[in-house]
């Protein structure tokens, strides 16, 4: 696989294909995806190595995100040799394994394998992480690689064990993060945060009956009033989920001096999407963000 220049940097980056690693085939899952690397020789990195080494170069803001300031965190190494690493992690959503494998001497392949055990709540919570998480896979499945310069780079494909990985898409030094005031991923955290701290005052009853069943497996513990229940579980959800949203947002401003390219549009579609169906609601609060992430976009691009 040939190297993507960027101003004379050549970050490499792993291609998503079809998931056909034995392991991920004997476990039943939710989710798969898979990521693969071509060398131009043979890799000199053991799959521990390079997976660790992509990690490591993984933005900090990702990290914090993770929950763990070396990406790790609780992740257990449950096997590791010269062909193959298989990493797993559990938490109160989802059971995940990830296997890094030398498929061939000049081939990696990142494998990451996913059981929900809370399907209803995973899936709306991995339709927002999962695109960071893929991101990141891109980054991690090239881990070790010293990048190349110049004109001739998408040519070379020099290996170090100890290299780590540059961030996709980054060109030098950081050009510096979006001012608070001016910072699309800032206030959608606020409106996210607003979101959820007036639940109670939206939906009294349902934030009571959920506090009286003990939050923990409350909502659909009793039949008679999951539905009431259940309203304000989602309306928290959502708060969560957007507060999230602004969260990755506005780490890409402060590594990439502005919001990621589609940050505008996707506020617009949920703002006129809400707006449309409830006028008088706080929809319309998505656009004068959406602006303030189209004018960072634009003031960067010139």
């Amino acid at each position: 696989m040939k190297n993507r220049t960027d101003r004379g940097r050549a970050p490499v980056l792993g291609r998503r294909v079809r998931v056909t690693d034995p392991i991920a085939a004997a476990r039943r899952h939710d989710y798969a995806d898979a990521f693969e690397l071509r060398l131009e020789g043979p890799d000199r990195c053991s799959p521990e190595e390079w997976v660790r080494a992509g990690v490591d170069a993984t933005p900090t803001w990702i990290k914090r995100i993770a929950g763990s300031a070396d990406g790790l965190g609780s992740v257990r190494i449950v096997e590791s040799t010269a062909a193959v690493v298989v990493l797993e992690d559990s938490d109160r959503l989802m059971d995940t394994v990830m296997i890094g494998r030398n498929a061939e001497p000049g081939r990696r392949v990142l494998t990451t394998v996913l059981r929900y055990r809370r399907p209803v709540l995973t899936r709306g919570v991995w339709a927002i992480v999962g695109i960071l998480h893929r991101r990141t896979a891109r980054r991690v499945v090239a881990g070790g690689l010293r990048h190349a310069t110049g004109p001739s780079a998408a040519a070379v494909s020099s290996l170090d064990p100890t290299a780590a990985a540059e961030p996709a898409g980054h060109a030098g030094p950081s050009p510096g993060g979006v001012p608070p005031v001016r910072s699309a991923g800032l206030w959608t955290v606020v409106l996210g945060v607003a979101h959820v701290a007036s639940a109670h005052a939206f939906y009294p009853e349902s934030v009571r009956s959920v506090m009286d069943g003990g939050v923990i497996a409350s909502v659909d513990a009793d039949p008679v009033l999951t539905e009431r229940r259940g309203v304000g579980f989602w309306y928290v959800t959502t708060g969560l989920v957007v507060i999230g949203l602004g969260a990755i947002v506005r780490g890409h401003e402060k590594v990439h001096g502005r919001p990621p390219p589609a940050t505008a549009t996707v506020l617009v579609a949920t703002g006129l999407w809400g707006a449309l169906l409830m006028p008088v609601s706080p929809f319309w609060l998505f656009l004068p963000i959406a602006w303030l992430a189209r004018r960072s976009a634009s003031s960067r691009g010139r």
